[in-house]
């Protein structure tokens, strides 16, 4: 299995022969709301996270977005507490409370899972805000040293244009006495 899947099969159209030649196909279209996507078909009008009510699963989580990491806790226990009511029933060979504790355990899992899920959106913005804050910490610390190479530069600069101004006066005068005794022979 690889990591990701394989081109489009059109790819293949796309050779520098067929560019030299004119022969390119058009790209495909751009997909509209509905679309398909590793052979699942998506449309963007449909909910991302759709509710555990949708799904035909009891929500036994409180509605309050704030209390996330309490709720999973929670969801823990809970799911610790009927994990060891199965093992009891498994071990006692009661198949129809053992059904319910799975059944249970299913639902607590599908619940947590939820959470998680809806928890998603909120940490892609923090992943986002934590990688922005050091691109801007990097590109400030280029930027400073970029300024200080710059100042370098001009100090190098404002001591080669006072040595070359120190030098122009007595290198001028001779030069040009150079140039006259040049210019008197001929």
């Amino acid at each position: 299995m690889e990591d990701y899947p394989d081109p489009p099969f059109y790819f293949t159209a796309y050779t520098n022969e067929a560019f030299e030649k004119g022969e390119v196909p058009k790209p495909p279209p751009i997909p509209g709301k509905m679309f398909i996507s590793f052979g699942r078909y998506f449309n963007l009008d449909d909910m991302i996270l759709h509710s555990l009510e949708s799904s035909g699963l009891e929500s036994l989580a409180a509605t309050e977005k704030s209390k996330h990491a309490e709720e999973i806790k929670r969801l823990n226990r809970e799911g610790l507490r009927v994990f060891t009511e199965l093992v009891k029933f498994t071990s006692e060979g009661d198949i129809a409370k053992r059904i319910e504790a799975l059944d249970k355990l299913s639902v607590i899992f599908f619940n947590m899972h939820h959470l998680v899920n809806e928890f998603r959106p909120h940490q892609a913005v923090e992943t986002l805000k934590v990688m922005m804050a050091d691109q801007l910490q990097q590109q400030n610390a280029l930027s400073a040293e970029m300024q200080r190479y710059i100042e370098q530069a001009d100090l190098v600069l404002r001591d080669f244009e006072s040595h070359s101004a120190r030098n122009s006066g007595q290198d001028g005068t001779q030069k040009e006495e150079v140039d006259d005794t040049t210019q008197q022979q001929p």
